[in-house]
């Protein structure tokens, strides 16, 4: 690692715990992007990764990628310069992403859009050097701030179980996240054991967002009232986790039986099911359509699930412009993009 510091006890924890929840042999050997933000998630976990990789002299490409929104003017362009510069000390190749006129000019509280924009960076710029994985430095707050917004929202069993440790993001590259167990506090920890400063974000203080709004204002009331509620609420996300993969299994199953595929349309035929089965049989099979699930709400797949049974389901137009309509005795769904 050149000259950097001497790690301290709890920055070697932290690489033993991202070790012991991705091993190296899944990844050191094998191209990665690391995505960094500037914040101390993403730079403990780029960090970490890097000292990892060190250890076992990886023969894999580390590569660090940061996004530019242009909405914060000198702060982000001060954001992206600390990352250029932490990468360099790294001695790892940096990338930078910067959002289009149109794309910058994206309302300040649309997270979802902010959020797609940064993805759609890091799956292009995944295929564009070969990357295998791209990491992100999600923390097991996160984790619970995504299960009482998906609450607060209305969500099925799936929305219960957080957010998964790792998905694919495009096609040959899987999103992980390899610290999602852990607490926040100990990255901090971490990094000022390593005398590694990051940077401060001003918007994570906007409660106009509503992520800022459960961190900063509910998570606080819910903690007081009910001391290690935080702790609770992220074994509970792993517990849901364990039962939703005996839906999935359930859910692969009514899916084989009961779903044709084609370009642009999905025709269902009716078999018994419990509806959370259903829900959850829809939704992969979105998926795999690559339909948007966005703007669905559990009322949206239950109204599907309820209408596979009903003769008389009345046609009507989905978000996503998927329309739902009857075809003999299957229901039919198509895409009108």
């Amino acid at each position: 690692m050149g000259n950097e510091k001497p790690f301290g006890d709890a920055f070697r924890g932290l690489c033993h715990r991202l070790e012991d929840a991705w091993p190296a042999a899944s990844w050191v050997d094998v191209p990665c992007l690391v995505a960094v933000s500037g914040g101390a998630d993403s730079v403990a976990l780029l960090c970490a990764m890097a000292a990892v990789h060190a250890a076992h002299r990886g023969r894999g490409t580390l590569r660090v990628a940061h996004y530019h929104h242009g909405l914060r003017g000198a702060a982000a362009d001060a954001d992206a310069d600390f990352v250029r510069r932490l990468a360099g000390r790294l001695q790892l190749p940096f990338v930078v992403g910067t959002a289009s006129p149109s794309a910058a000019g994206v309302a300040v509280a649309d997270e979802a859009s902010l959020r797609e924009l940064r993805y759609r960076f890091l799956g292009t710029e995944a295929h564009r050097c070969g990357a295998r994985w791209v990491a992100v430095g999600h923390t097991r707050e996160d984790n619970v701030e995504t299960l009482l917004h998906q609450m607060l929202r209305g969500c099925g069993p799936q929305g219960l179980a957080g957010m998964p440790r790792s998905r694919e993001l495009v096609a040959d590259v899987m999103l992980i996240r390899p610290l999602l167990q852990l607490p926040r506090g100990d990255l901090r920890a971490a990094l000022k054991a390593r005398g590694q400063p990051w940077r401060e974000d001003a918007s994570n203080a906007q409660l106009h967002y509503k992520r800022n709004w459960l961190r900063h204002h509910l998570l606080p009331e819910i903690e007081q009232q009910y001391p290690g509620a935080g702790q609770r609420l992220a074994q509970t996300i792993q517990q849901q986790a364990d039962v939703l993969q005996v839906l999935d299994a359930a859910a692969d199953r009514w899916l084989e039986q009961c779903v044709r595929f084609a370009p642009g349309r999905l025709t269902v035929r009716d078999q018994s099911a419990a509806e959370a089965t259903i829900v959850r049989a829809l939704q992969k099979a979105w998926d795999r359509q690559r339909w948007s699930r966005g703007g669905f709400s559990a009322e949206h797949w239950q109204r599907i699930a309820r209408a596979i049974s009903n003769p008389q389901a009345p046609p009507q137009t989905l978000p996503g412009n998927i329309r739902l309509h009857r075809h003999g005795s299957e229901l039919r769904l198509e895409s009108e993009i």
